[in-house]
């Protein structure tokens, strides 16, 4: 008999040979077992922690800071204890109504980027008033025998306050001066009283003598803009009007809302960037009588929200 060519299978060989395969296969499974256990725990860590945060959103009373003024000299005394105006109630009112806290950020006269980023800290919006006309130097102009009270300090201090808000995406809103400063602090220019438009209009036909709940004239809202946005289906509405100078050169970058029939501009925002809205009129004056206005403040509270997610 011929012995075969082939070597005789090693049985030791053959059992270590199919440990190992059987080896290697464990060390798979081992391997794809926890790969999946760690997905699974980092998707369970990312869920909990938007849930966490989306909770903390929901929980968290947004926190609206209302810009003050500093007041002149002359208008100190017996009835101010301090040279600090914490405006009129019906801005606070205003922000609570619109279900978030106000807090008044106190005009600082050592302008320290610092210290306003502290400020900044504690908000999640910003809402600049009406008060004083701006100071003309300003926006590259002297002053004219039209032009009313103004502090310096006041306007030197909301004009950085707008720019470090704006650089860290903080919504703004302006009402009335607060719409001018707004314009100022972008680079934009205003006329220092209503008869230095071209249509030369009275000084004080946009300056309402009855109260704040009754509309003084109308404006023309254009489409596709933040206004139209916040009161729908509305081409023109009723507003009061409580002012004598009014914006010329708009900012850069800024929209125009609405106008009045007369030319002036009413209302406006920035096209790019984060939320700055401004309107001429007085909202928050409507509030006394009827939530009509309340959407203005509404819209800067859910601005508010999309920002303090982002904290």
């Amino acid at each position: 008999m011929y012995e075969s060519a082939e070597p005789l299978l090693d049985k030791n060989s053959v059992s270590k040979k199919g440990c190992c395969q059987i080896t290697m296969i464990c060390l798979c499974l081992c391997t794809t077992i926890l790969c999946i256990l760690v997905t699974t725990a980092t998707v369970i860590f990312i869920a909990v922690a938007i849930m966490k945060k989306n909770k903390d959103i929901s929980t968290h009373r947004i926190v609206i800071g209302l810009s003050t003024f500093r007041l002149n000299e002359n208008e100190t005394g017996k009835f101010n204890t301090s040279d600090y105006s914490f405006d009129d109630l019906e801005y606070i009112d205003a922000i609570q109504k619109a279900g978030a806290t106000p807090i008044t950020l106190p005009v600082l006269t050592n302008l320290s980027i610092d210290l306003i980023e502290r400020q900044l800290d504690l908000i999640d919006a910003l809402y600049i008033p009406g008060g004083y006309d701006i100071t003309p130097s300003l926006y590259g102009q002297d002053p004219t025998p039209f032009l009313d009270t103004t502090n310096y300090a006041t306007d030197i201090y909301m004009l950085q306050l707008i720019k470090s808000a704006y650089a860290r995406g903080i919504p703004i809103l302006g009402t009335c001066r607060g719409m001018q400063m707004i314009n100022v602090a972008f680079g934009g220019t205003l006329y220092q009283d209503l008869s230095l438009t071209p249509n030369k209009l009275p000084s004080r036909i946009h300056y309402q003598t009855d109260n704040g709940c009754i509309p003084n004239h109308t404006i023309n809202i254009n489409q596709n803009t933040v206004l139209a946005e916040i009161f729908p289906n509305t081409p023109s509405m009723s507003v009061n009007s409580f002012h004598h100078q009014c914006i010329d050169k708009v900012a850069d970058g800024f929209v125009i809302d609405a106008m009045s029939p007369d030319g002036i501009i009413e209302s406006f925002h920035k096209q790019e960037g984060s939320f700055v809205f401004g309107v001429q009129f007085h909202p928050e004056l409507f509030l006394v009588c009827s939530n009509s206005f309340l959407p203005v403040y509404q819209r800067l509270v859910e601005e508010a929200k999309k920002y303090a997610r982002t904290k």
